[in-house]
């Protein structure tokens, strides 16, 4: 199901899962662990999932690296989804590129970030 110009009340929300590829010893959860715990966010919190889970194994230190990031940031601007839900906001960016993209988008397109610890 895609939005459309008559869904602007329903929060459209898109999955974001990254597991960096440098150190698989301190990982916390797996990327089906985190996207399961995404898919009880979207329950709880009523909103509609818009389009696939965006899951990639890559670091996030250097910008340019992750296709499904940038999939994701592409469907964000073409507004089929307005939230993003992921396990942890440090999973979308850890390179002033891609964390200003996605401060872009917040603080100018309205987009919400939404993990089971906080909203932004």
């Amino acid at each position: 199901m895609y939005p459309n110009e008559e869904d602007d009340m329903i929060d459209f929300a898109v999955v974001y899962c990254r597991k960096s590829e440098e150190d698989k010893t301190r990982q916390v959860l797996s990327l089906d662990d985190q996207a399961n715990e995404c898919k009880k966010i979207i329950e709880d919190r009523g909103l509609i999932l818009a389009g696939p889970h965006f899951k990639e194994e890559k670091s996030a230190k250097v910008a340019g690296r992750r296709v499904e990031f940038y999939q994701m940031i592409s469907f964000i601007k073409s507004g089929k989804a307005k939230v993003v839900v992921c396990w942890a906001a440090n999973r979308l960016a850890r390179n002033l590129k891609d964390g200003a993209e996605i401060i872009d988008l917040v603080q100018n397109k309205g987009l919400r970030i939404i993990t089971p610890y906080t909203q932004y």
